[in-house]
């Protein structure tokens, strides 16, 4: 109970805390694993809104100043994370699958195909 008041009133520790996130996801981007990617999203959001919280907890508790550096880092990593998916390989669904040996491929037609066709 402790260590989640300090995340609160510490100004710092929700800063601190995206690196849980990023590291996350990094993970899941090395080892082509969706889930860890979306947990890793599902987390900023939920450290964002956490971190939205501690500016408000801040505001209580008459350090205000506090929140100025919260919110430049929590809008820059909005910024990063929204250019980041949106340039990141659409999923790794067929990453991991093993094609079976007995599978007989065709090759694809080598001509031009014209209006009869």
């Amino acid at each position: 109970m402790n260590s989640f008041k300090r995340y609160f009133t510490i100004w710092w520790i929700p800063i601190r805390a995206y690196l849980i996130p990023i590291i996350i996801y990094l993970i899941g981007n090395v080892l082509k694993k969706d889930y860890l990617i979306d947990f890793a999203l599902i987390l900023f959001y939920l450290n964002a809104l956490g971190n939205l919280i501690s500016g408000i907890v801040q505001i209580v508790i008459k350090k205000w100043y506090f929140i100025i550096p919260q919110i430049l880092v929590t809008l820059f990593l909005f910024f990063f994370v929204s250019v980041l998916f949106t340039f990141s390989p659409p999923d790794y669904y067929g990453a991991n699958k093993v094609i079976p040996k007995n599978i007989k491929f065709e090759s694809p037609i080598d001509r031009v195909i014209n209006q009869n066709d």
